[in-house]
């Protein structure tokens, strides 16, 4: 350490240790050199525990990290849908110009299908008539919300 070689100077330092009970706490460790003080001539050090403090500082950084995840993703997926759209506007232009019975308007029916049945092209969401989602409420029926309120029902 820096404060031991050179006196007068107070040093900060971060440390990992081993508790008394056994678990790991960080600590911080401030300690000033007196050794040039003919009163006193030593090293005074101060443990302070900043265990909490170090733990929200990780919880902050991997809330961050996530939330730039989520903008990075959003990002793909807007990117995805723009070039999803200019493919279904040109299959649709392709569809005008294609004899109706043909070969070709079947196959470009069967791309526009495609194009159009997967998350992205929906939004990146789950079709109301998938289970697992909640019905809005204009489509509930007026006995819905007893049922729910009904603890006999659960």
């Amino acid at each position: 350490m820096r404060a031991l070689q050179e006196p007068g100077v107070t040093v900060s330092e971060p440390f990992r240790a081993h508790h008394a009970d056994g678990s790991w706490v960080y600590v911080e460790v401030v300690s000033h050199n007196f050794m040039d003080d003919p009163r006193i001539q030593g090293i005074l050090g101060n443990l302070r525990d900043v265990t909490d403090r170090k733990r929200l500082e990780d919880e902050r950084l991997k809330t961050s990290k996530l939330e730039s995840l989520g903008v990075l993703a959003g990002g793909i997926a807007h990117d995805f849908n723009n070039i999803l759209t200019v493919i279904l506007g040109n299959i649709s232009i392709a569809r005008t110009l294609a004899p109706d019975d043909g070969p070709i308007a079947k196959r470009l029916a069967e791309a526009e299908k495609a194009s159009l049945r997967g998350p992205l092209a929906r939004g990146g969401r789950r079709r109301p008539d998938q289970p697992g989602r909640p019905q809005p409420r204009s489509q509930r029926g007026p006995g819905d919300a007893r049922r729910r309120n009904d603890p006999d029902s659960l």
